[in-house]
Protein backbone atom coordinates (compact mmCIF):
# COMPACT_ATOMS: atom_id res chain seq x y z
CA UNK A 1 0.00 0.00 0.00
CA UNK A 2 1.14 3.59 -1.12
CA UNK A 3 1.10 6.27 1.60
CA UNK A 4 1.25 9.51 0.96
CA UNK A 5 4.62 12.01 1.46
CA UNK A 6 4.41 13.99 4.85
CA UNK A 7 5.59 17.10 5.81
CA UNK A 8 8.94 17.16 7.52
CA UNK A 9 9.19 17.90 11.44
CA UNK A 10 10.05 21.61 10.59
CA UNK A 11 7.87 21.77 8.11
CA UNK A 12 5.01 21.21 10.38
CA UNK A 13 6.35 23.74 12.65
CA UNK A 14 6.63 26.40 10.40
CA UNK A 15 3.01 25.14 9.35
CA UNK A 16 1.75 24.77 13.03
CA UNK A 17 2.79 28.12 14.24
CA UNK A 18 1.82 30.13 11.14
CA UNK A 19 -2.14 28.93 11.40
CA UNK A 20 -1.66 29.63 14.92
CA UNK A 21 -0.38 33.15 14.43
CA UNK A 22 -3.50 33.61 12.13
CA UNK A 23 -5.83 32.17 14.60
CA UNK A 24 -4.20 34.48 17.18
CA UNK A 25 -4.85 37.37 14.85
CA UNK A 26 -8.45 36.35 14.25
CA UNK A 27 -9.34 35.73 18.09
CA UNK A 28 -7.80 39.20 18.95
CA UNK A 29 -9.96 40.78 15.86
CA UNK A 30 -13.25 39.46 16.89
CA UNK A 31 -12.41 39.77 21.05
CA UNK A 32 -11.93 43.80 20.36
CA UNK A 33 -14.30 44.43 17.15
CA UNK A 34 -16.30 42.25 16.01
CA UNK A 35 -18.08 40.67 19.02
CA UNK A 36 -18.21 43.87 20.77
CA UNK A 37 -20.41 44.98 17.68
CA UNK A 38 -22.20 42.14 17.31
CA UNK A 39 -23.39 42.39 20.84
CA UNK A 40 -24.38 46.39 20.62
CA UNK A 41 -26.46 44.98 17.37
CA UNK A 42 -28.00 41.90 19.23
CA UNK A 43 -28.97 44.33 22.48
CA UNK A 44 -30.85 47.18 20.25
CA UNK A 45 -31.11 45.99 16.86
CA UNK A 46 -33.80 48.46 16.05
CA UNK A 47 -31.20 51.73 16.57
CA UNK A 48 -28.79 50.54 13.78
CA UNK A 49 -29.39 50.43 9.85
CA UNK A 50 -27.03 49.13 7.33
CA UNK A 51 -27.26 49.16 3.72
CA UNK A 52 -31.07 49.83 3.65
CA UNK A 53 -31.52 47.40 6.05
CA UNK A 54 -32.97 47.56 9.87
CA UNK A 55 -30.82 45.73 12.29
CA UNK A 56 -32.69 43.29 13.04
CA UNK A 57 -32.95 42.19 9.61
CA UNK A 58 -29.53 42.45 9.31
CA UNK A 59 -29.04 39.60 12.35
CA UNK A 60 -31.00 37.44 10.27
CA UNK A 61 -29.32 38.29 7.30
CA UNK A 62 -25.91 37.20 8.95
CA UNK A 63 -27.23 34.55 10.86
CA UNK A 64 -29.13 32.85 8.02
CA UNK A 65 -26.75 33.65 4.92
CA UNK A 66 -23.46 35.37 5.88
CA UNK A 67 -22.29 32.60 8.49
CA UNK A 68 -22.76 29.78 6.11
CA UNK A 69 -21.47 31.74 2.96
CA UNK A 70 -18.22 32.32 5.20
CA UNK A 71 -17.93 28.93 6.36
CA UNK A 72 -18.26 27.68 2.76
CA UNK A 73 -15.41 30.51 1.29
CA UNK A 74 -12.91 29.21 4.30
CA UNK A 75 -13.44 25.75 3.51
CA UNK A 76 -13.84 26.51 -0.49
CA UNK A 77 -10.18 28.42 -0.38
CA UNK A 78 -8.37 25.72 2.00
CA UNK A 79 -9.76 23.04 0.65
CA UNK A 80 -11.76 22.76 -2.85
CA UNK A 81 -8.70 22.59 -4.96
CA UNK A 82 -7.69 18.92 -3.59
CA UNK A 83 -11.28 17.65 -3.91
CA UNK A 84 -11.28 18.73 -7.15
CA UNK A 85 -7.25 17.61 -7.67
CA UNK A 86 -8.47 14.08 -6.24
CA UNK A 87 -11.44 13.58 -8.19
CA UNK A 88 -9.55 14.51 -11.39
CA UNK A 89 -7.07 11.83 -10.25
CA UNK A 90 -9.05 9.31 -8.88
CA UNK A 91 -6.80 8.99 -6.05
CA UNK A 92 -6.74 10.63 -2.87
CA UNK A 93 -4.78 12.13 -1.20
CA UNK A 94 -3.60 13.90 -4.92
CA UNK A 95 -0.30 14.05 -6.10
CA UNK A 96 1.25 16.81 -4.88
CA UNK A 97 -0.27 17.31 -1.62
CA UNK A 98 1.40 16.49 1.63
CA UNK A 99 -0.21 14.97 4.83
CA UNK A 100 1.08 15.49 8.58
CA UNK A 101 0.50 11.86 9.32
CA UNK A 102 0.87 8.60 7.54
CA UNK A 103 -1.66 8.45 4.80
CA UNK A 104 -2.58 5.32 2.66
CA UNK A 105 -3.38 6.72 -1.03
CA UNK A 106 -6.90 5.90 -1.88
CA UNK A 107 -7.05 5.09 -5.42
CA UNK A 108 -9.92 4.62 -7.93
CA UNK A 109 -13.21 4.74 -6.97
CA UNK A 110 -12.22 5.04 -2.89
CA UNK A 111 -10.31 8.06 -3.88
CA UNK A 112 -13.29 9.52 -5.75
CA UNK A 113 -15.37 8.79 -2.98
CA UNK A 114 -13.18 10.20 -0.78
CA UNK A 115 -12.44 13.52 -2.82
CA UNK A 116 -16.52 13.74 -3.39
CA UNK A 117 -17.59 13.30 -0.22
CA UNK A 118 -14.93 16.37 0.77
CA UNK A 119 -16.56 18.69 -2.22
CA UNK A 120 -20.47 17.41 -0.72
CA UNK A 121 -18.85 18.49 2.65
CA UNK A 122 -17.33 22.06 1.17
CA UNK A 123 -20.43 22.59 -0.54
CA UNK A 124 -22.92 21.96 2.03
CA UNK A 125 -22.93 25.31 4.02
CA UNK A 126 -23.72 27.37 0.59
CA UNK A 127 -26.47 24.76 0.34
CA UNK A 128 -27.65 26.21 3.96
CA UNK A 129 -27.20 29.81 2.94
CA UNK A 130 -29.34 28.85 -0.19
CA UNK A 131 -32.15 27.82 2.31
CA UNK A 132 -31.56 30.58 4.51
CA UNK A 133 -32.40 33.01 2.23
CA UNK A 134 -35.29 31.73 0.65
CA UNK A 135 -36.37 31.74 4.72
CA UNK A 136 -35.98 35.21 5.25
CA UNK A 137 -39.06 36.58 4.37
CA UNK A 138 -40.83 34.11 7.28
CA UNK A 139 -38.27 35.34 10.52
CA UNK A 140 -40.19 37.32 13.43
CA UNK A 141 -40.15 41.36 12.57
CA UNK A 142 -38.33 43.17 15.88
CA UNK A 143 -40.48 45.79 16.19
CA UNK A 144 -38.85 49.15 18.07
CA UNK A 145 -40.08 49.60 21.72
CA UNK A 146 -41.57 53.23 22.00
CA UNK A 147 -38.51 55.47 23.71
CA UNK A 148 -36.04 53.94 21.41
CA UNK A 149 -34.92 57.59 20.08
CA UNK A 150 -34.06 57.50 23.66
CA UNK A 151 -31.97 54.23 23.77
CA UNK A 152 -30.84 54.47 20.50
CA UNK A 153 -28.70 57.95 21.41
CA UNK A 154 -26.73 56.40 24.44
CA UNK A 155 -25.49 53.84 21.70
CA UNK A 156 -21.87 55.08 20.92
CA UNK A 157 -19.14 53.89 18.57
CA UNK A 158 -21.30 52.50 16.06
CA UNK A 159 -20.31 50.24 13.42
CA UNK A 160 -23.36 50.74 11.91
CA UNK A 161 -25.91 53.89 11.05
CA UNK A 162 -26.93 55.32 14.45
CA UNK A 163 -30.93 56.39 13.98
Amino acid sequence: MDYAPEYTKREKIKLIALFMGLGAVLIAAGELWLFPSLTRLAEQPHCYSLFGLNGADYLWHLLLIGLPISIFLILAIAMLPMAIKGLIQAQFPPKGYKVFKPTPIRKGMKGQLTAGLLVLVITSPLFIAIYGANQLDKMPVIEAPHDSTELCSHTQNNTFTNH
